[in-house]
């Protein structure tokens, strides 16, 4: 057809057919050109982000003018933007990223483009598998700068301590190479989960515990580990950028060639209630991100990450989003007499006399 065409013998009644193929050709073009360069720069990226907005020369002409338009943008992002080695590889991986969802959102509108969509492609020199407009990331732990607790450290909140642990031992079964846990086939695996209790309790130490068990199995196993917190720095006034933040976070860590924790704390303060006035546009919209991504259509449960959602109020949360926990872990504090001798002990240290002690 490209042959007919510039012969000018292409009839009219294939103009549109060529003119759909072509911008099929284009949108792949650019979702491939986009993968690869972000699958390989992601063994380089550092803690460093660089936020360069939305990706918006997104030509669908022809093959070569959509990649010169891309080409084009990409190079005033690094005119902008990357003001050293660090900051220049973040704004590669940010424009490949914005690339690659901007391109699989259009072809969504292009029927072409869907035999793309169900095929594979593997290139073996970079270890590089296409499977149509999925991103093919290249799992990288990054090194986590949060202080890691001891279970000997939790004091109180038993049941919760044994799930948490209970739980990364079972996120260890992942099977790198089938990208599949035994214990999400066979029942018992928890994705998501809501940890409540009252202020002061004992939430942001289950993480730490949690996180750290997480981190030293991998550390063990030599797999990549991905932990994140989702906190209310994330909504953003302007119009989509918190959404496109919470599907960033749910991305990064159900990554299925690396094991990932997520965290949303205080989880009441970043969703809201549909249909509640006082909740903002950007709280609405994470919260529709969060329940299509727990329990949604397209959700599958592959058994390396899960989401733990902390909060002092959870009757605050939308009712449909709560109900999207697949467990519950009451973190309740010390409760018994040796529990509040032990938190005491390791409050104030074992040779430390308390400020409340008499002297004789």
């Amino acid at each position: 057809m490209k042959k007919a065409n510039l012969e000018s013998r292409l009839p009219d009644t294939r103009r549109a057919d060529f003119a759909d193929l072509l911008a099929a050709e284009a949108l792949v073009t650019l979702h491939v050109f986009a993968n690869a360069a972000a699958f390989l720069i992601a063994p380089h990226l550092t803690e460093t982000t660089v936020d360069i907005g939305g990706v918006d020369e997104v030509l669908t002409d022809n093959a070569p003018r959509a990649l010169h338009g891309a080409l084009w943008e990409l190079d005033q992002a690094i005119a902008a933007f990357a003001a050293d080695d660090l900051r220049l590889a973040a704004t590669l991986a940010a424009f490949a990223e914005g690339l690659m969802a901007k391109a699989a959102a259009r072809a969504e509108t292009v029927p072409r483009a869907a035999a793309y969509a169900q095929a594979s492609w593997r290139v073996e020199a970079d270890q590089l598998t296409l499977s149509g407009f999925t991103p093919a990331r290249k799992a990288r732990g990054t090194a986590l700068t949060m202080v890691f607790r001891k279970p000997s450290e939790v004091i109180g909140k038993h049941i919760a301590k044994h799930q948490a642990m209970k739980l990364a031992k079972m996120l260890m079964a992942y099977d790198f190479d089938r990208r599949l846990n035994p214990f999400a086939e066979l029942g018992g695996f928890i994705f998501t989960f809501m940890g409540d209790g009252a202020p002061g309790t004992g939430k942001t130490t289950l993480i730490q515990m949690m996180a750290g068990r997480i981190h030293d199995y991998c550390m063990v196993g030599g797999y990549p580990f991905r932990y994140q917190n989702f906190s209310i720095d994330q909504i953003d006034s302007y119009q989509g950028r918190p959404g496109q933040n919470a599907r960033a976070f749910i991305d990064q860590i159900r990554d299925p060639a690396g094991i990932g924790f997520g965290t949303i704390d205080d989880i009441d303060q970043v969703t809201g209630k549909r249909g509640d006035r006082q909740s903002s546009a950007g709280q609405q919209e994470v919260t529709a991100v969060f329940m299509q991504a727990f329990a949604g259509a397209n959700t599958v449960v592959r058994g390396n990450c899960t989401f733990g959602m902390f909060s002092n109020f959870p009757e605050n949360l939308d009712d449909a989003l709560r109900q999207r926990a697949g467990a519950r872990f009451i973190v309740d504090g010390p409760q018994s007499r040796e529990d509040i001798s032990t938190f005491s002990r390791s409050f104030w240290g074992r040779t430390t006399q308390s400020p409340w002690a008499t002297t004789s």
